[in-house]
C-alpha cells in the first residue's frame, strides 16, 4: 500500500505551507487546458512550486517536442542503430518544448496545478531543425518569436532540474510514451555534454539519473488490441485530451492518463517491474536492461 493512499483522507486539503506557496504564484482562476505555460520570465518561480509536492506526486510524466529529425532510420528493426540515430539527432538538435505532468501512486492528479510545459529558446535563424517539423508546430499555433526572444535557457533549466528533487533518486518514476528521444534530450541538458556513442554508455547515465521509468507505449504492447500511436490508445480507453494536440504539455497530460487506465484495466495496478520497468522502446534486449541495472544498483548500494 503506497504512502499516498495512507495519508490520502489528511491531504484532501492541501497543508497550509504547501497552499501559501502555491497561492504566491498562481491566480485563483485555472489557466486554460490546466497546464502551466513556463518561459524564461517564471521559470525559477514554477521550479519552486514542483519542488513543494515531490513527495505526494511522485509520478512524473514526461513529453518533449523537438524539430523534427535530420537523420532518419532506414533499419527500424535494429536496436542498436535506433540509439545510434536517436544520439546522432539529440547532439544536432535543440529541445523546443518540455512538458511535465505530475501524479500520485493512484493515478490522482496534483493539485491545484499538475501539468507544466517548459517552452525553450529556440531561433530559426541559427538553429538546425527539420522543415516539415517546424511547418507541423507553426501551423498548431506554437509561437516561434516568442522562442526566440522570452524562451528558457537550456542549462539555466537543467540547473534547475539538478536540484528540484526529481532526479538522482530512488523515489521518482518517470513515464513516457515512446520516449528515447525524450530522454535523450533530458540526459544531454543534465549533463551538458553530447550523448555518447556506445548505447550501455548511455544507460549508465539514464538509470543515474532516472531510477525508475515507464515507457507506456512498452507496457501497451503486452496488452491484447491496443494500438501503437497515443491518440488512438487513448481513444482505445475512452480517455479525452485536455489542450491542443502536437504540444508538450496536452501530451505529457494525456500520457499520464493513459498509464493508470492501463495499469489498473490491464495490470491490476501490479506491474512487474523485473519485466517493465526500465524497459524504454528502442534500446537494447530486456535482459542487458534488466543486468545493468542490477549492476548499477549494486554499485549506487556501494557508494550511498
Amino acid at each position: 500500500m503506497c504512502s499516498a493512499w495512507l495519508n490520502y483522507r489528511n491531504e484532501e486539503l492541501m497543508d497550509e505551507n504547501l497552499c501559501s506557496v502555491y497561492s504566491k504564484y498562481y491566480p485563483t482562476e485555472a489557466e486554460p487546458y490546466e497546464v502551466r505555460s513556463v518561459w524564461a520570465s517564471n521559470c525559477f518561480e514554477e521550479f519552486c512550486v514542483i519542488r513543494q509536492m515531490t513527495k505526494r506526486y511522485n509520478y512524473v510524466v514526461i513529453n518533449t517536442k523537438y524539430p523534427g529529425l535530420i537523420f532518419r532510420n532506414d533499419f527500424p528493426e535494429q536496436s542498436d542503430y535506433t540509439y545510434d540515430l536517436m544520439q546522432r539527432n539529440v547532439n544536432l538538435l535543440q529541445v523546443i518544448q518540455i512538458g511535465l505532468s505530475f501524479f500520485d501512486c493512484l493515478g490522482n492528479l496534483a493539485i491545484p496545478n499538475h501539468t507544466w510545459q517548459f517552452n525553450f529558446k529556440f531561433d530559426l535563424d541559427k538553429d538546425t531543425y527539420a522543415p516539415e517539423a517546424i511547418d507541423l508546430m507553426a501551423a498548431v499555433g506554437i509561437p516561434f518569436d516568442k522562442h526566440r526572444e522570452e524562451g528558457i535557457v537550456h542549462t539555466y533549466f537543467a540547473e534547475l532540474l539538478l536540484t528540484s528533487g526529481l532526479v538522482l533518486v530512488n523515489d521518482i518514476t518517470w513515464v513516457g510514451f515512446n520516449c528515447l528521444y525524450d530522454f535523450g534530450y533530458l540526459i544531454r541538458l543534465l549533463t551538458n555534454f553530447n550523448l555518447p556513442l556506445n548505447e550501455f554508455d548511455f544507460l549508465e547515465k539514464l538509470y543515474l539519473h532516472f531510477r525508475r521509468i515507464y515507457d507506456v507505449k512498452y507496457l501497451s504492447g503486452s496488452c491484447k488490441h491496443l494500438c501503437e500511436n497515443l491518440d488512438d490508445v487513448a481513444s482505445q480507453l475512452q480517455i479525452n485530451r485536455t489542450g491542443p494536440k502536437h504540444y508538450s504539455g496536452s501530451d505529457a497530460l494525456l500520457t499520464g492518463r493513459v498509464f493508470f487506465k492501463i495499469k489498473s484495466w490491464y495490470f491490476e495496478n501490479m506491474i512487474n517491474d523485473k519485466i517493465y520497468c526500465g524497459r524504454v522502446c528502442g534500446l537494447c534486449s530486456r535482459g542487458a536492461v534488466v543486468n545493468f541495472k542490477q549492476d548499477l544498483h549494486a554499485i549506487l548500494n556501494e557508494n550511498f
